[in-house]
């Protein structure tokens, strides 16, 4: 089981245990555990999480009445998640977030050119990492190297773009998360794109909340009501961006993969919401 993943329960909503029962009692315990489990690691769409749950009480042996009403327990008031929450809760495997020695190599050498303002030199070991590129925490890496190069050249818009390369390589943790959309909710600030800014705000606060994001969110709204309005939207839409591009196409010509293999490999991160 996950290290992290919580079975308490939870996600059979306590106000019902009084009609159904709690999730421990009766034949439908093997299923409350396995959807405790999902509503907790949150890999996979929550609507298929809870019909699994009706489907895993139907093979227990629960009666098809009682069943239903679980299932009406969990839908109407148990946990749900967007897409963005699932690419970002992917089981990674320590393989995958490993740093490949080509790509902390590339790293190191460009990190110590930044600290002495050679740009150009930092630009083609960013070159250099990008192609060596396999793993999601090759990803982070090169993102957050490609970051600090924008910074250093005050190219908000690019460094804003690989935030989001580090956002969904899967990498952070819920913390790291919420500090990496707010630097991106200040960055789309100071360049006047209002929306962005309260949308990645929310981001940061729903992933961890701290009130530095809070405050900045109030400011925005009081600057802009329209901005914080219109930027509810529960499921942020996919953005590509160039890093992870790369280091797909470095995966897709290494392992040579057929025309089938690569629409498989895209679908997988494009859409892992599918039911």
């Amino acid at each position: 089981m996950r290290k992290g993943a919580v079975v308490d329960g939870a996600s059979i909503p306590r106000w019902a245990w009084s009609i159904i029962g709690g999730p421990w009692e009766g034949p439908y315990r093997n299923a409350s555990v396995i959807h405790d489990w999902y509503c907790s690691v949150r890999t996979q769409p929550w609507k298929a999480v809870h019909k699994m749950f009706h489907q895993g009480m139907m093979a227990s042996g629960v009666s098809s009445a009682k069943a239903r009403i679980m299932y009406l327990a969990v839908l109407y008031g148990g946990p749900r998640w967007d897409e963005l929450t699932m690419r970002n809760s992917r089981l990674l495997s320590a393989e995958m977030r490993r740093v490949n020695p080509e790509v902390f190599e590339a790293m190191s050498s460009a990190n110590a050119s930044l600290s002495i303002g050679n740009v150009t030199d930092a630009e083609a070991k960013l070159a250099s990492a990008k192609t060596a590129m396999r793993t999601n925490g090759d990803q982070f890496a090169v993102a957050s190297l490609a970051r600090n190069i924008a910074l250093s050249k005050n190219d908000k818009a690019t460094a804003s773009t690989a935030i989001e390369a580090m956002v969904v390589s899967g990498v952070p943790d819920d913390k790291a998360l919420a500090s990496l959309q707010f630097e991106r909710a200040r960055l789309a600030y100071e360049q006047g794109d209002f929306s962005v800014a309260a949308q990645n705000a929310q981001n940061s606060l729903a992933a961890n909340f701290s009130e530095d994001a809070a405050q900045f969110l109030a400011t925005l709204k009081r600057q802009n009501p329209a901005a914080v309005g219109g930027s509810t939207k529960s499921t942020p839409e996919f953005e590509p961006t160039e890093i992870e591009f790369q280091r797909l196409a470095n995966i897709v010509e290494s392992e040579d993969m057929s025309p089938e293999q690569i629409e498989k490999l895209v679908d997988d991160l494009r859409e892992p919401s599918r039911e």
